[in-house]
């Protein structure tokens, strides 16, 4: 059975024209996205969550919570993959708090 879970886009190479692991449809990705976690399987689209959360709500986030964590989180955590390159050359452990962070938990129903 699949689990999405909604993730901020560590740095800006994480957003931007993705493919659903889905539906294989093309969408823009922002800010946040329902990341799978089984199978390799990448994002899903908002349609495909759309639907999914629709099937299940108790299951799978919403697509209005991932519009809110887009507002809530319009940029990425880093403004470049070179800040965070630079910061796991030097072991700097706030980028690993910052990456589990990343992962949005839902708020308890």
């Amino acid at each position: 059975m699949l689990t999405l879970m909604l993730k901020r886009a560590f740095d800006p190479s994480e957003m931007g024209e993705e493919e659903c692991g889905i539906c294989g449809c093309r969408f823009e990705g922002e800010s946040v996205l329902a990341h799978i976690l089984e199978f390799d399987l990448g994002t899903a689209c908002p349609a495909c969550l759309n639907h999914l959360s629709k099937r299940n709500p108790d299951k799978f986030p919403s697509l209005e919570e991932l519009e809110d964590a887009i507002q809530r989180y319009p940029e990425p955590v880093y403004t470049s993959a070179r800040e965070v390159a630079r910061l796991q050359q030097a072991e700097d452990p706030s980028v690993h708090k910052a990456f589990a962070a990343s992962w949005l938990t839902r708020a308890a129903s």
